[in-house]
């Protein structure tokens, strides 16, 4: 308890933590690495996951992107992580990362503030073929569109800034001259759709619940 209390002075205060988390659960069964990020960071009262990759000094933390994690920055993780849990962590990481659920995120009850996403995030395909963002793309549990099932976006392969809402979205990149036909489709076609992504699209089973769902989701977007 001492030591939780420390740590939660240390995050009030702006502080990086220097020694070890107070709470640190173990990942729950069938978690994904960012649900598990997300459950360490909100024992600790943090909400977001760049400011507790940061304060557990992890090494270039993460900022964004967070559906992908190349090999450093997960080695990185692994490091801090170590570190502040005074365990090693590395199987369970690996195990995380190699589970086949990267999407999915903590707490099946969580409020919509905390899964509404308030930046772009664009399929390149739909935008080439139709000129269209859709209004389900605003909820974090989505990760990829489910036409073409490419990988959504929110930073430009190029240049790799975030996307921000201007019009010249519907052609390309906000802050480069990158347009969506240079785009490359991702190898994400044969990694099956996750439960928390299929029920929130009107081709649900359910169609009293997605045409609630779709009105939720437009209502955000809005």
């Amino acid at each position: 308890m001492k030591s939780l209390n420390i740590n939660w002075a240390l995050v009030w205060l702006g502080v990086k933590l220097t020694k070890y988390l107070g709470v640190k659960p173990f990942p729950h069964e069938n978690d994904g690495l960012n649900g598990h990020l997300l459950n360490l960071a909100y024992c600790q009262g943090i909400s977001k996951l760049s400011k507790f990759l940061a304060l557990i000094e992890m090494d270039k933390p993460k900022v964004k992107r967070w559906g992908v994690w190349d090999e450093s920055e997960i080695e990185n993780l692994i490091t801090a992580l170590s570190t502040v849990c005074n365990r090693d962590t590395r199987s369970s990481i690996r195990k995380l990362v190699d589970n086949g659920r990267p999407f999915r995120c903590f707490g099946e009850t969580r409020m919509f503030r905390e899964i509404r996403v308030d930046f772009p995030r664009v399929c390149p395909l739909c935008l080439v073929d139709n000129r269209q963002i859709h209004k389900h793309w605003c909820i974090g549990t989505v990760a990829r569109c489910v036409v073409h099932k490419e990988l959504l976006i929110d930073t430009c392969p190029r240049c790799d800034k975030q996307l921000i809402w201007q019009d010249s979205l519907f052609n390309g990149c906000t802050h480069c001259d990158f347009k969506w036909t240079e785009h490359k489709p991702t190898p994400w076609t044969d990694i099956k759709l996750s439960r928390y992504e299929k029920n929130v699209h009107p081709n649900s089973n359910k169609p009293d619940i997605a045409d609630r769902i779709s009105g939720l989701c437009a209502t955000m977007m809005a």
